[in-house]
């Protein structure tokens, strides 16, 4: 099998070609099970990755259907042709960063760049003169999971009296934000700050 893929002239230009192309080691000694696994733990950016593992998966099913074309129906396709329809067969969409758009132009793909995020402003308006404004968060990262609060604690003329941070363990959202909830009346309670 790894004759097929990995060893002959053909294969180990087309190999050669994809890794310079994508500026990777692809080591063809270890075994083509071993390139496919290879290929699962390269670090890259989420477009580049699914990019780096389209192009293993195709190169390999490129490989086996030329050499098909070749003992089956005895024609030759050209390496150059073999490529184009690698890199073809994995365009993708444009992470936005300086590597990943090198790579695509370096593959002549089109590049399609992600929407920019929305950007909205905020503004802080102070409580009454007799008042304390409480802003709060909680993040629970999965359901449950690690899971924290914060808090701060501003009179009307925008002075900080206290804040917190508390690293809670695993948790669900609404445990999280009552946790929040119940922190906050127990500070204020011991800062004797009862208009909040």
């Amino acid at each position: 099998m790894d004759h097929i893929f990995l060893n002959c002239t053909y294969s180990r230009f087309i190999w050669s070609q994809v890794a310079h192309t994508l500026k990777v080691d692809i080591d063809v000694s270890i075994g083509i099970a071993n390139i496919i696994i290879q290929a699962l733990r390269i670090s890259f950016s989420p477009q580049i990755s699914t990019l780096w593992k389209s192009t293993v998966i195709t190169t390999i099913w490129s490989i086996w259907h030329i050499r098909n074309q070749i003992l089956f129906e005895d024609l030759f396709i050209p390496v150059h042709s073999t490529l184009t329809y690698i890199w073809a067969a994995i365009k993708d969409n444009m992470h936005n960063s300086q590597r990943d758009l090198v790579l695509l132009n370096g593959l002549h793909l089109t590049c399609r760049p992600s929407y920019a995020p929305r950007i909205s402003s905020a503004h802080w308006i102070p409580p009454s003169a007799s008042w304390l404004k409480v802003n709060i968060d909680e993040s629970s990262l999965g359901q449950p999971g690690f899971s924290s609060c914060g808090g701060i604690f501003q009179n009307s003329k925008d002075f900080v009296l206290g804040f917190f941070a508390l690293k809670l363990g695993m948790g669900f959202s609404f445990e999280v934000e009552l946790m929040g909830v119940m922190m906050v009346i127990s500070i204020a309670f011991v800062g004797g700050w009862h208009g909040l």
